[in-house]
């Protein structure tokens, strides 16, 4: 198309150069895009380009290729395009005390013997080996977080049985994983990060099981150096078979396995299979010496492909407050000024327990001495408890109530007050909903 019109300049579109057309007639290239204008410099007439071509890069342009950036490059990038930084994604996070911060029941002093004893994680051990396993202080080993797991044999087993095992694991609640879709052709994928740094280099796995124990999925990871913490990232596809609770029951147990014999290794790795396993092949014998430690910590189930890098992923984990809230709902220790209630006789009151919301109406039980509970006495003073006679469970998953018997000295009637004059957990009322 030519649009010059006589001598003067113009446009013409054309996939060739134009021929003898006048200066300042503008030629743009129909193949290219291309816009070029017919210039004379005083010596003579060519066509020159009027727009230069330039690259995404010259255009600052972003690019949707894979990169490799620093932390700090990431961080500028999230904060370009106002994406949220991973600390405000933290309630996606389906495990609870990922960051081993609570331990009501025990504090830091560990077990032996299969159980809780961290919030959330407990152990489960089979076989000759004996194990010791706690909540103990991280910033030598990990220094973004406070505390971690540690367990270590404290009687070694150099050869496991077909069916010992030592593993710890998180029963988590349905509620937790509902937004998954397991079991279901719409089941999507999680992704686990969390810190080791054991002691014994090799592989180590895990597993991801139903409540029923017949669907899991073994995963693998490798120690490279030991003692030397690093970030592991693992995801998972979603079941599409299976039953998966969805309520206040368990959804799915997540475990970390230090040794395991041959019924509890899945045939396979990295793979659902129908059967009940916590390992899979190739996982080494970390209780096999007394001097092998088995630390971990910053543990985080994420719905999706995504995890922070190991740089960020401390900040992704839950304050201690919140935290201790969250797992409040499955054990609480009550201490110091208990509850409140009424003097039925001169011998025994009954006490209203008001307490965090449970996943389900829990178990009522003392730790300590029944001795260093008191009632306050209308008729002056206190009174020392003799026992807990008439323990009523609790009727609601926030509700409860105690009948507590003394000695004498009570009013009828009267208002009463129940504490514990220790003000400490060694002597508390103890509601345990836990799965």
């Amino acid at each position: 198309m030519d649009g010059t019109g006589g001598t003067g300049g113009g446009l013409i579109v054309s996939d060739t150069p134009p021929v003898g057309k006048p200066d300042g007639t503008l030629w743009w290239e129909s193949d290219t895009g291309n816009l070029y204008v017919r210039y004379n410099d005083g010596n003579s007439s060519q066509w020159v380009i009027a727009v230069p071509a330039m690259s995404a890069a010259a255009l600052n342009a972003v690019t949707y290729v894979p990169q490799t950036l620093t932390a700090a490059q990431q961080t500028q990038a999230r904060a370009n395009v106002y994406a949220a930084p991973f600390d405000a994604l933290a309630y996606n996070g389906m495990q609870i005390n990922g960051s081993m911060d609570v331990s009501q029941q025990n504090g830091t002093t560990g077990i032996t013997a299969t159980g809780y004893f961290i919030d959330g994680w407990a152990m489960t051990r089979l076989g000759t080996n004996a194990m010791y396993a706690a909540q103990y202080p991280a910033v030598t080993i990990f220094p973004q977080f406070s505390n971690m797991l540690i367990a270590y044999a404290t009687t070694a087993q150099a050869v496991m049985g077909a069916g010992d095992l030592v593993f710890f694991s998180q029963r988590i609640e349905g509620y937790r994983i509902a937004k998954l879709g397991w079991g279901t052709a719409n089941a999507q994928p999680i992704t686990i990060g969390f810190w080791a740094a054991h002691t014994q280099t090799g592989i180590y796995t895990g597993s991801i099981r139903n409540a029923a124990a017949n669907r899991s999925y073994a995963f693998t990871y490798t120690q490279n150096v030991s003692n030397v913490p690093q970030f592991n990232a693992i995801t998972i596809p979603g079941d599409t078979a299976g039953t998966w609770a969805i309520d206040n029951t368990t959804g799915m147990e997540i475990s970390f396995t230090m040794a395991s014999g041959t019924t509890y290794t899945a045939p396979s790795a990295n793979a659902w299979v129908a059967g009940n396993f916590i390992a899979a092949p190739g996982q080494i014998n970390a209780v096999a010496s007394t001097t092998n430690s088995f630390r971990f910590t910053g543990v985080v189930v994420l719905p999706g492909i995504e995890v922070p890098s190991a740089a960020r992923s401390p900040l992704i984990m839950r304050p201690y407050d919140q935290e201790l809230i969250t797992c409040q709902r499955y054990y609480e220790k009550m201490f110091g000024s208990i509850g409140a209630g009424q003097c039925t006789t001169t011998l025994q009151a009954m006490i209203a327990v008001k307490y965090a919301e449970k996943r389900a109406v829990p178990t009522l039980s003392l730790v300590g001495s029944v001795s260093n509970f008191f009632l306050y006495s209308a008729a002056g003073g206190t009174v020392a408890a003799t026992n807990s006679s008439g323990f009523v469970a609790a009727t609601t998953p926030s509700r409860g109530h105690i009948n507590f018997s003394v000695a004498g000295g009570l009013v009828a009637g009267q208002a009463t007050i129940l504490y514990s004059a220790t003000n400490n957990p060694a002597d508390a009322l103890v509601l345990d909903a836990r799965l």
